[in-house]
């Protein structure tokens, strides 16, 4: 049997506009998220390192 791997990450449901849905799913086709997740990610990163300047 093979072990379990406990993940980091929790999963969460969010509402947003759909704009910017439709942008984010053109910048994966452009190869610059690997998913959804991955750019909403990237996004709260940034603005963490942003607000605990």
């Amino acid at each position: 049997m093979g072990k379990t791997v406990k993940s980091k990450k929790t999963r969460i449901s969010i509402a947003i506009d759909k704009e910017f849905v439709v942008w984010l799913d053109q910048m994966i086709e452009r190869g610059v998220f690997a998913n959804r997740s991955h750019a909403i990610h990237r996004a709260l990163f940034k603005l963490k390192e942003e607000v605990t300047k």
